[in-house]
């Protein structure tokens, strides 16, 4: 008895840790890649298409012209234009293709924040939402360069300034 009374409190310490390690775990996110028949899909249209877009500020001015290039399902991006110029990045984001020439896409940044833009290259709308530095804002733009049916410049991938993987 006094033995089990000596190993009691070693044994309840090891289960509290290993709870709390699950515990632990099982609260951080997860992230995996949609493997449904939809984002495959997605991610086969995409593929190798570039397109450009621009989102106006609050006074109707342009705020950021972006170039996008989606290769080996990522997404690289550049801010060529505007008060954002510089920014760029390459990110894993999930696809997911909502109708005939409409995709959301969404990712993490290394910030903890996160991105999701809705592309619809039917009617040239973007729009996106932004989780970034305490904030959460959303933007609408136009998509000005259609990779589907156009040529589009892509963007400067050499020098990201943001990596995600």
């Amino acid at each position: 008895m006094k033995k089990l009374l000596d190993v009691l409190p070693w044994a309840l310490f090891v289960l509290a840790m290993g709870s709390l390690i699950y515990l632990f775990n099982s609260m951080q996110a997860k992230v995996e890649k949609a493997s449904h028949a939809n984002n495959i899909l997605a991610m086969k249209e995409l593929e190798d298409k570039t397109f450009h877009w621009t989102y106006p500020s609050d006074n109707g001015s342009q705020s950021g012209i972006f170039h996008a290039l989606i290769k080996d399902r990522r997404l690289f991006f550049e801010c060529v234009e505007g008060p954002m110029k510089g920014i760029s990045a390459s990110v894993n984001p999930q696809f997911s293709k909502i109708a005939k020439g409409i995709y959301f896409l969404s990712w993490q940044t290394p910030m903890g924040g996160e991105d999701s833009i809705v592309a619809n290259f039917n009617t040239k709308e973007i729009h996106a939402h932004v989780k970034a530095t305490g904030r959460f804002w959303g933007m609408k733009g136009t998509i000005t360069c259609n990779g589907f049916t156009e040529e589009c410049a892509a963007p400067n991938i050499k020098n990201l300034k943001m990596v995600m993987e």
